[in-house]
């Protein structure tokens, strides 16, 4: 008899098809199926730091992948991530059922 976790892969081989909602995209190198999330707006700064960076024109972009654990290693937070060649500091990630979620940001001006 299969068990629930059986059933769970099923569900992120569907999730990451690339005739669903599975993408390729570079991350450190390799070609993998994953689901990225852009983040258009994140909203008023709420950090000094962040307001004082804004004025200068520096601004934050943040992106969330989900990518199966087995294709891709866990990243440390703080780490320093690169996804389709552009460099991101991994700032939670988080593993859940054999699939990573990795929240990047990266400071662009």
């Amino acid at each position: 008899m299969a068990k629930f976790r059986d059933y769970l892969e099923g569900d992120l081989k569907t999730f990451l098809n690339l005739d669903e909602f599975g993408e390729v995209h570079t991350l450190d190198g390799q070609e993998l199926a994953m689901i990225v999330e852009d983040d258009m707006y994140n909203g008023r700064p709420k950090q000094p730091a962040d307001l004082y960076n804004n004025a200068n024109g520096v601004y934050t972009v943040s992106t969330t992948i989900f990518v199966r654990s087995v294709d891709y290693e866990r990243p440390e937070v703080g780490q320093i991530v690169e996804l389709d060649r552009t460099e991101y500091n991994a700032e939670a990630v988080s593993e859940i059922d054999g699939m990573l979620k990795i929240q990047l940001i990266a400071y662009v001006s």
